[in-house]
């Protein structure tokens, strides 16, 4: 299908909620469009394993944490500058305090 609705049609809420999430950590952050490709495949790969693993395995959220932050430095990586990792990480901050249950401020 192609068109103003193609997109649409192929997407799904789980790849819409990968988006958001890729677009969470990056927000801010002006990259090529391979690396922001590059950056949504990490996401997208460590949201089918985390999937599975509270699908299996509920129990190991410690599991899913360390996943996470593994995801977040991988993702980290692709960027090129100081200025870029210093906003990454402040993305990133802000999320690990909304996942203990802390502000987004």
């Amino acid at each position: 299908m192609t068109g103003p609705h193609a997109e649409q049609a192929t997407s799904s809420p789980a790849s819409d909620a990968v988006a958001r999430q890729c677009a969470d950590l990056l927000e801010g952050i002006e990259l090529p469009p391979g690396i922001h490709e590059a950056a949504l495949a990490i996401v997208t790969a460590d949201a089918a394993v985390r999937r599975e693993l509270v699908v299996h395995h509920p129990h190991r959220f410690w599991d899913q944490i360390a996943m996470i932050a593994a995801r977040d430095a991988s993702v980290r990586e692709l960027l090129a500058s100081d200025a870029e990792r210093a906003v990454f990480d402040a993305n990133v901050s802000k999320w690990n305090r909304i996942r203990s249950g802390g502000s987004q401020e």
